[in-house]
């Protein structure tokens, strides 16, 4: 009992650093060991040891309305997906960032083409 207490005191706070939430590339991800990352690990969006960075997902890169940005499951983007740039399923899109207006159709002459 003393030493299931004692290691989770010690190793508790760990797993628990693990298992935090991160945003890197626009991509949804998870703070873990490099080593135990089967995607794209990012380091600099984690708190913890030099080990422990965000966790992406793989994807090739893409360009899109003038950004670039990764193709990757539209549920794992925290950015713009974008359809129509990216080979595969439907869900797997171009995930670029969601602010700025590289042609984008969000200003003015956007409001004009569709008029």
């Amino acid at each position: 009992m003393i030493l299931t207490l004692i290691y989770l005191l010690i190793f508790g706070p760990i797993v628990a650093l693990a298992a935090t939430a991160c945003t890197a590339q626009n991509a949804k991800g998870t703070c873990i060991s490099t080593a135990s990352c089967t995607g794209k690990s990012v380091a600099g969006h984690c708190p913890g040891p030099a080990n422990i960075q965000c966790c992406i997902p793989k994807g090739s890169a893409c360009t899109a309305n003038g950004k670039s940005g990764i193709c990757i499951s539209t549920a794992s983007c925290s950015g713009k997906s974008v359809a129509g740039h990216c080979p595969g399923a439907a869900n797997i899109q171009c995930c670029v960032a969601s602010g700025g207006s590289s042609g984008s159709s969000a200003g003015l002459c956007g409001s004009y083409a569709g008029a």
